[in-house]
């Protein structure tokens, strides 16, 4: 049921970019992210043994927060939104 709800939210508000994880390797899905981010996502997912899941970029106000899928770990969470934050 979640799922179902977490891709109507998604339909209805877009994140600006999308960052796939899946076997391993780190990818930009939708919208623009850097070579740098990218780098820096896969080597946290890599070090983290994150094999599966999802990283949105947010407009909330005047920035860009990031939403994860529930399978990576609040604690991984603050290691990507750290790494964001450094590397734009």
């Amino acid at each position: 049921m979640i799922c179902i709800i977490d891709k109507i939210y998604r339909f209805l508000l877009p994140p600006l970019f999308t960052v796939v994880i899946k076997d391993d390797t780190v990818r930009g899905k939708r919208g623009k992210v850097t070579n740098k981010v990218l780098s820096e996502f896969e080597e946290i997912a890599r070090k983290q043994g994150i094999s599966k899941g999802a990283i949105y970029g947010v407009k909330r106000g005047g920035s860009v927060s990031l939403e994860f899928s529930g399978n990576i770990k609040k604690q991984d969470q603050q290691r990507f939104r750290n790494a964001f934050m450094y590397s734009k």
